[in-house]
């Protein structure tokens, strides 16, 4: 099952839609002469339309090319594409930043930004825009003059962007080697490797991380020298810009407070104890004394059931089914309209995730599906995540993206869904299983991304003034000892494990978002099992929101206050409960 992405091209080669936006671009340009405090209302509509419309069609020849390197991180037509597209791309910023600059009411060399006193009477022609207008004036203090701004991006394209791709081009080409009942087993892909570690054989499971680390270990001094270029390069553009730390640009980008993430991270740091005590109980049920780090994912049965993707498929849209017939149908779109590439095969990217190209074009999600039951809830996550744009789809090409953590409400939520509705079905002791697994999901979708966050914090604080790749190993070392107290045996190995963590490379201080929509999720569910009538028109307020609202003001809106740690604390609360039960 593979995904067809012509519709990205709209039925003309690449150059040719280059060709297209440079004319575009062009009519851009002209139309920027019309900028002005007094601009016509009908003039600035045109502005704003025409980038609208480049961005549409950029959206979609980033997507082919990001799509045709997932499905093969070796493709030669990417490469012949991207310097074309990277072309373009830095035309397309230089001009249109201009457009930027002035909404900001920033002045160029050309003209003077936009005052005050026309800023209502233009953020109020098109309403969607309206918030994330006025959000980006009062922001506008993080931009940098003109020429510095088209000189970092230039950078960035030439530079850092080729750093973290450097990163993934080194780890995909990675190969292991693990022996099973004596005999070596060549394995090309990381999907295939990370699969043994939730092996019934303890040796296997071992094996299987040491075989995936070695890689990595080997060329540690490598990884850790792009690391450190990355953490570098952050740090200094934050100075530049005047942001107060460097996760405050990860939040101001995605429209939080620095207040909101630090509660967030507390109160995650304060009930670490639950996974300390949930690790001590699952060495119980595996009949050990201690559970070890390469034991940690060890299935809790015996024999974990193989679903076929034909079977998974009629879980997962069922569970839709019961949940909202418009979810439903938005989830079945993907099959329709072939938007799935489904198998792990050598070259392919690992992991799963959905690309949202445009507001008009029906999401794609790569999978690397095996039969595990946790990939029916992978499938449930990613088709989230589709349901959450297709609820979007009303919203302009800038604005259909929620921020980050908002972008995980409708995954995780699909997934407690698809997890209770088995749950009622199963038996004592299945149930039980089923709840240490969740619980064990849990761990890995809040703590430990909330850990890689904290982990973040101390690299971005130590790199710029000295560090070596060992003192920073060691300080992630203590991190996970701080994580897992006296309930786990760490393995020397594990200090590495941050050079397999792509998130912290590509986008630092990423993974909060999945701690965010983890519990924001969890809260949500409390809330749709005390009233399932109403539950269904205020999450679908959420996803229909997109980018164009703050996350504090629409969550509050209806009955969530995120910079309350009592409000993350709930879904820690029904974590707990889980584990009580169980015990």
């Amino acid at each position: 099952m593979r995904w067809k992405l012509k519709e990205l091209l709209q039925g003309k080669r690449f150059d040719e839609n280059i060709s297209i936006l440079e004319n575009e671009l062009r009519t851009f340009e002209f139309l920027l002469n019309k900028l002005s405090d007094n601009i016509s209302n009908e003039d600035y509509k045109k502005i704003v339309f025409l980038e609208e419309n480049m961005v549409a069609r950029i959206g979609r020849l980033s997507a082919y090319l990001g799509l045709m390197l997932a499905e093969n991180t070796k493709s030669q037509e990417v490469m012949k594409f991207r310097s074309i597209f990277e072309s373009f791309s830095m035309k397309y910023s230089d001009i249109v930043r201009k457009f930027d600059f002035w909404e900001k009411g920033l002045d160029t060399k050309e003209r003077k930004g936009l005052n005050q006193k026309n800023v209502l009477r233009l953020s109020d022609l098109i309403k969607q825009r309206k918030e994330s207008f006025l959000y980006r004036r009062k922001m506008a203090n993080y931009s940098l003059p003109e020429d510095q701004e088209r000189i970092i991006q230039r950078k960035d394209l030439n530079g850092i962007n080729t750093v973290t791709e450097l990163y993934d081009q080194i780890t995909t080409n990675f190969q292991y080697e693990l022996k099973i009942h004596g005999k070596v087993k060549k394995i090309k892909t990381m999907k295939e490797i990370m699969d043994y570690v939730f092996d019934n054989n303890p040796s296997i499971r071992k094996n299987a991380y040491l075989s995936y680390y070695k890689p990595f270990r080997e060329n540690k001094e490598i990884l850790f020298t792009i690391y450190s270029s990355v953490v570098k390069d952050w740090n200094i553009e934050k100075d530049l810009r005047g942001y107060k730390n460097s996760i405050s640009v990860r939040n101001i980008d995605n429209w939080l407070s620095d207040e909101v993430i630090k509660t967030l991270l507390k109160v995650c740091e304060k009930n670490k104890i639950i996974y300390q005590e949930f690790f001590k109980l699952k060495a119980k049920n595996l009949g050990l004394k201690k559970i070890s780090r390469f034991d940690l994912y060890a299935p809790l049965k015996k024999v974990q059931k193989k679903y076929s993707f034909e079977e998974s498929k009629k879980i997962v849209l069922n569970n839709f089914k019961e949940f909202d017939k418009e979810f439903y149908q938005q989830a079945s779109r993907l099959f329709q309209q072939e938007k799935i590439d489904a198998f792990p095969r050598e070259n392919k990217r690992s992991g799963a995730f959905c690309y949202s190209v445009n507001p008009d074009i029906t999401p794609y999600v790569l999978l690397n599906f095996s039969g595990k039951p946790d990939d029916i809830y992978t499938m449930a996550h990613e088709f989230g995540h589709a349901i959450h744009a297709m609820q979007a789809s009303d919203k302009l090409p800038t604005l259909f993206h929620s921020v980050i953590p908002l972008a995980e409400t409708a995954s995780t939520f699909s997934e407690l869904m698809l997890f209770d509705k088995l749950l009622k079905k199963a038996k004592d002791k299945e149930r039980k299983m089923m709840i240490l697994n969740k619980i064990e999901d849990s761990y890995r979708t809040i703590m430990r991304q909330a850990y890689f966050v904290k982990f973040e914090l101390l690299a971005h604080e130590k790199i710029p003034k000295g560090i070596t790749e060992e003192e920073l190993s060691n300080l992630y070392w203590d991190n996970l000892k701080e994580l897992f107290g006296d309930s786990v045996d760490i393995d020397e190995n594990f200090k590495y494990e941050y050079l397999v963590v792509p998130h912290i490379y590509h986008s630092p201080f990423y993974c909060y978002g999945y701690s965010f929509g983890d519990l924001l999720s969890l809260a949500l569910y409390a809330e749709y099992l005390k009233d399932k009538k109403n539950f269904v028109k205020k999450l679908k307020i959420i996803l229909n929101a997109g980018g164009t609202r703050k996350p504090e003001d629409l969550l509050k809106e209806q009955g969530f206050d995120i910079s309350k740690g009592e409000f993350w604390q709930e879904g820690f609360n029904l974590i707990k409960k889980w584990l009580n039960e169980v015990k």
